[in-house]
């Protein structure tokens, strides 16, 4: 299959939206030319096997539910069939993410990407739609047709959508998915119980982090952080888990397990620093949302040092209730930052706020002045 990228075990159908949407951020965020020429070619060809696939089932002779999206396929270990909620969540993140990529490069097949991830990102939030249930649930698989592996309904859902950027966590669809999950599913501090014994941990706990941030939910972002750090990593050899056993906490089948070492340091980083898209499709930065007000007050400092961002390398230190920002970069007009509302920009006059807790800037600013924002008692 032309474009298309395997697995080392079962051939998930993700796999290639996947491998597309981490080389695109890796291109989005660093200088690498040497990398771009050797694989801008390979993910231009990925990008076209996603498009095939919808294409092939947009067809009038198929269920109106499936078409446009990939066909019957193996999404995960266990699970076989039109599982759009990890199969074409994850495969539209890569193209989405490629199309942006493209757009940076002034790429000269940048319209056409633009064009089949615009019209991906909007049959998944149509079927979302006529698939949720009154209660807010929604289902991750199109049809029976096919299998789900046992034990795994809470995992791969429809809150992917928010943890791979295609829909901000201010989305109804969402919001009323999420408020299924706290009073059905949820089993505090556990997001995503397998059995009576068993969570799983680490998929959900990222997802639901992100989307709480995205919402200014803060409390929720700090337990949702700290359920992972606590129960999906050992406390002596740094060993992360999937699995946790609440009845034997001494006992982690299937540890150790490194895809959780990535989704821990996302979470990590995710607690000073976020991009996202807010629901009026502004881009926004979340700032310090993860952490509780006693750390803010406790820590000495928070620190990070050229991390890669969208705008360019960029140095972040909060400590004496001042947050400092600089942006290797120039910050584009309309910019909003989101942070836990005691914060106050030191300079008020850059801003206006849409809302409390939001922060949008007035006019572009200039790489050399730093940002500074004030933690007001």
């Amino acid at each position: 299959m032309d474009g298309a990228i395997g697995t080392t075990g079962p051939r998930w159908a993700n796999a290639t939206g996947s491998a597309l949407l981490l080389a695109a951020e890796y291109l989005l965020f660093a200088n690498d030319p040497d990398f771009q020429l050797e694989f801008l070619p390979k993910m231009l060809r990925a990008a076209r096997w996603i498009i095939s696939q919808r294409q092939s089932t947009d067809r009038p002779e198929v269920p109106e539910l499936q078409r446009g999206l990939f066909p019957k396929a193996c999404a995960t270990d266990g699970d076989e069939g039109w599982i759009y909620a990890f199969t074409d969540l994850y495969s539209c993140a890569g193209l989405v993410k490629f199309s942006c990529l493209l757009r940076q490069l002034r790429h000269p097949q940048s319209p056409e990407i633009a064009e089949a991830s615009l019209q991906y990102c909007h049959k998944l939030c149509q079927t979302m739609r006529k698939l949720q249930q009154k209660n807010g649930f929604v289902p991750r698989k199109l049809c029976n047709d096919g299998r789900l592996a046992p034990k795994f309904g809470t995992t791969t859902t429809v809150i992917a959508a928010t943890g791979t950027g295609i829909l901000p966590a201010g989305e109804a669809i969402l919001r009323k998915y999420v408020k299924y999950c706290e009073n059905h599913l949820v089993r505090y501090p556990f997001f995503a119980m397998m059995d009576y014994e068993v969570a799983y941990i680490g998929n959900n706990e990222l997802a639901f982090q992100k989307f709480y941030l995205q919402q200014g939910k803060w409390a929720q972002a700090w337990l949702a952080f700290r359920s992972f750090f606590l129960y999906g990593m050992s406390g002596d050899l740094f060993l992360t888990q999937e699995r946790f056993s609440t009845m034997n906490p001494a006992f982690a089948p299937w540890q150790p397990n490194s895809s959780n070492n990535g989704r821990l340091m996302e979470a990590l980083l995710n607690r000073a620093y976020l991009e996202s898209q807010s629901s009026g499709l502004r881009r926004q930065i979340i700032l310090l949302g993860g952490f509780a007000p006693f750390e803010l007050e406790n820590r000495p400092a928070i620190k990070l040092t050229n991390l890669h961002t969208s705008y360019g390398r960029m140095s972040l230190l909060f400590e004496k209730h001042t947050l400092k920002l600089n942006f290797e970069r120039q910050l584009p007009k309309h910019l909003e930052f989101r942070l836990p509302q005691n914060f106050q920009p030191a300079e008020k006059g850059q801003f206006s706020s849409p809302k409390p807790g939001v922060w949008k800037l007035k006019v572009a600013t200039s790489p050399e002045a730093p940002l500074v924002f004030l933690a007001v008692p």
